[in-house]
């Protein structure tokens, strides 16, 4: 009998800075700094519901699924300095 590990994949934490947050719709779109690509975000991706983002802070994020299957930015969080 063969039992096979399935290996968990790390995420791997990327950063970039906000492109447009719209708090009414509770949604944004991020510009990531490695590929340059452009990333939706909601607001459950964000740690905390009263710190919303700004336009052209700087924050780090994974990259994940959303319902749909696309591609998506997870895990955001405000990048101090």
């Amino acid at each position: 009998m063969v039992i096979a590990r399935l290996k968990k994949e790390t995420p791997m934490t990327s950063f970039g800075t906000i492109k447009s947050y719209d708090s009414d719709r509770g949604r944004g779109k991020i510009t990531s700094e490695k590929e340059g690509t452009v990333l939706r975000f909601e607001q459950s991706a964000l740690p905390y519901k009263d710190d919303l983002p700004k336009e052209a802070e700087r924050y780090s994020f994974e990259e994940g699924k959303d319902a749909g299957g696309n591609t998506c930015a997870v895990s955001l969080h405000r990048v101090t300095a």
